[in-house]
């Protein structure tokens, strides 16, 4: 299905989105994310 670099890519903007590293995507996270765009 994904190779191996789809992957890293994918945990890659995970991480960037998820601020408090908590392995969820909060409305909290996502505020944090919109904010800074």
């Amino acid at each position: 299905m994904f190779d191996q670099e789809q992957i890293a890519e994918f945990k890659e903007a995970f991480n960037l989105i998820d601020y408090d590293h908590d392995g969820f995507i909060s409305t909290k996270d996502l505020e944090e994310t919109y904010n800074s765009l």
